[in-house]
């Protein structure tokens, strides 16, 4: 068999080196592809150094191949990658990652509202509705940063006037470095027959833009659900009344088409079936507590016309129940089966 020169590892022992005296390699280090630096050992103890060629590999025989590691490897990339691996799991030991990995100093109000309330609710709606310059922008972003470490968030859709669109990115990009692109009509050029919505994982998007184009409410829609949708000032969004008439805006119906829970929700068909994906709670996505909400169960029910049929593992029934609320949401599915 033959002897390469990278088979060369610490600790093996070779012959070849001196005479047919066995020698146990101390350390090995190639340099470029035909030479490799070795530094031997003999058998009374004395230390060589030696450089090999690749016409040498013949007169080599390899008694032993040594161990497989050694600590010859760089230690600046194994400071990388075990750097990595400290970051991907460092929410698991610090609560407040995302604060502590951006460039902001967040208030005791904003830490309240997002780590005592929006967290452990997810995936709950919330209204912010504190003062101008309360640090609303503040509370999203740590928001959205403290979802993507955990790894609970890859979708995140921005809804915001036209004017604001700008300091939403360079507000995300400065403080929290999150690189969040803008909906404009050179994106959407540039995409092609794609869908913008489909290709774009974070994305801000003009209200008015969504408002006025029914194209891109349709394309909005078919695209992948998101995982966390945003609306700021979202009071331009509301329907007013006009004597006794409530006059609905095009913003109106432009949010109650984004911001349904579900694709199905605001829109009626003569059978509805509704799936519930998972084979038991144990294998739900995002946990049998989401996958039994009640408002989604009354989506899937309400939605149609003249029937509508539930599609669901018997197992999700016996689930085991991990608080009274999922107790009382698998009761709810078993009167729904029944």
């Amino acid at each position: 068999m033959t002897v390469r020169l990278e088979d060369l590892r610490p600790d093996a022992l070779v012959k070849g080196l001196l005479g047919r005296e066995a020698v146990r390699i101390v350390s090995s280090r190639m340099m470029g592809d035909a030479v490799c630096k070795l530094v031997y050992r003999n058998q009374d103890g004395t230390l060589g150094e030696q450089l090999l060629f690749r016409s040498s590999e013949a007169d080599l025989e390899l008694l032993s191949t040594g161990r497989k590691w050694s600590f010859q490897g760089s230690g600046d990339l194994f400071r990388l990658v075990s750097e990595a691996a400290r970051i991907e799991l460092a929410y698991l030991f610090d609560p407040y990652v995302a604060v502590s990995s951006s460039g902001i100093d967040p208030l005791p109000h904003q830490i309240s509202a997002v780590y005592e309330h929006m967290l452990p609710r997810q995936p709950m709606r919330f209204l912010l509705a504190d003062d101008p310059g309360a640090g609303k922008t503040i509370m999203a972003g740590l928001l959205i940063k403290e979802l993507l470490i955990r790894g609970e968030l890859e979708r995140c859709l921005i809804v915001a006037p036209g004017s604001l669109t700008e300091q939403w990115q360079d507000e995300l990009e400065e403080k929290f470095e999150l690189h969040f692109e803008l909906l404009s009509r050179d994106l959407i050029r540039a995409t092609g027959l794609a869908n913008p919505f489909e290709q774009r994982l974070l994305l801000i998007a003009p209200m008015d833009m969504l408002s006025r184009d029914e194209e891109l409410q349709h394309r909005l829609l078919q695209a992948p659900e998101w995982d966390l949708l945003v609306c700021d000032e979202s009071h331009r969004m509301s329907a007013h009344y006009f004597a006794s008439e409530v006059r609905r805006t095009r913003r109106y119906e432009m949010g109650k088409r984004v911001g349904t829970g579900d694709k199905s929700q605001g829109q009626e068909a003569p059978i509805d079936i509704h799936s519930l994906t998972a084979s038991s709670g144990e294998e739900a996505p995002r946990g049998l507590g989401f996958l039994l909400l009640p408002n989604r169960l009354n989506v899937a029910i309400s939605r149609s016309q003249c029937l509508s049929i539930v599609v669901g593992s018997p197992s999700l029934a016996s689930g085991i129940a991990n608080t009274v609320v999922e107790a009382k949401q698998i009761n709810r599915l078993c009167e729904v089966m029944r």
